[in-house]
């Protein structure tokens, strides 16, 4: 189908059982259909990661792409579309994946035109690892990862933008490494990132622990519209802006919905204006 120009494959109602990785190619979309499942495998025949001399210094998942149940690399006008679901099954590994596991149900490096909407990723340690890429957009994606850790890692990638995500936090010690503490957000963790705009969407923690829904700092050009998160009682506030950038051509926002007033209570210090002029009370949900 690539070399065809590209296209769309259509799975419709059903199960299907993945194997092994599936390497996605640019210019195609799969698109899974209400009552569709891809499950993924435990049988240990999934691509090997690959060799990186430094992973010694940072986390084993975000140094290997390789071992996952989708994968790419240097891809452009890739998606997943639909309304079906791509399940790990319990098969996906939470810790170091050994010879023929992964960890990941989509991996992607260096692509430019990405789009995930309507499909539920769930039961991986990753549901989606994307390390630096370009001009993504999300619509109505809702990753269940909680059992699990990580939902999506969205690293070195601009121009994002996602409307009406949903996730479930993960408990925010049990993941690795655990030498750089405790998760400071349970929701969405925004380090050095620049062109992201959620539009809608929420967020539900696993656990009230005291954490916000969101933190991002040293960041620019960050937009949160009709965004709500669930109001945890010992969080001393539930979206925390720091570092960020909200003046001339890279202004940031983040406003509630103003037909209920329910949105991420701000942190008073460095907080945003409101998006587009729209007003109201910020509150928790």
């Amino acid at each position: 189908m690539n070399s065809a120009g590209g296209g769309t494959v259509v799975l419709p109602a059903g199960t299907y059982n993945s194997a092994n990785t599936v390497h996605l190619k640019s210019n195609v979309t799969i698109r899974l259909d209400a009552g569709s499942t891809i499950v993924g495998s435990g049988v240990k025949t999934y691509d090997k990661a690959e060799p990186n001399q430094w992973d010694q210094y940072q986390d084993y998942g975000h140094s290997h792409f390789h071992d996952a149940m989708f994968a790419g690399d240097r891809l452009t006008n890739i998606g997943f579309t639909g309304s079906g679901t791509i399940d790990g099954g319990g098969n996906l590994i939470t810790g170091n994946p050994k010879l023929g596991e992964a960890d990941k149900i989509l991996s992607l490096t260096r692509c430019d035109g990405l789009v995930l909407s309507g499909i539920k990723p769930r039961r991986g340690h990753f549901a989606a690892l994307i390390n630096g890429c370009g001009h993504v957009s999300s619509d109505k994606l809702t990753i269940d990862t909680a059992s699990d850790r990580d939902g999506w890692n969205i690293i070195s990638t601009t121009d994002v933008n996602l409307t009406v995500p949903a996730t479930d936090a993960t408990d925010a010690t049990d993941y690795n490494p655990k030498s750089i503490g405790t998760r400071p957000a349970y929701g969405w963790y925004l380090h050095y990132a620049t062109g992201i705009r959620f539009t809608g969407g929420s967020v539900r923690f696993g656990r009230d622990d005291g954490r916000p829904a969101l933190i991002a700092n040293n960041s620019s050009r960050l937009s949160f519209d009709h965004f709500t998160a669930q109001k945890g009682s010992n969080s001393p506030f539930d979206a925390g802006f720091q570092h960020v950038n909200a003046t001339g051509s890279s202004t940031s926002c983040c406003s509630p919905d103003p037909r209920t007033e329910k949105g991420p209570r701000p942190e008073s210090a460095g907080a945003p204006p409101p998006c587009g002029g729209v007003s109201g009370r910020p509150a928790r949900s």
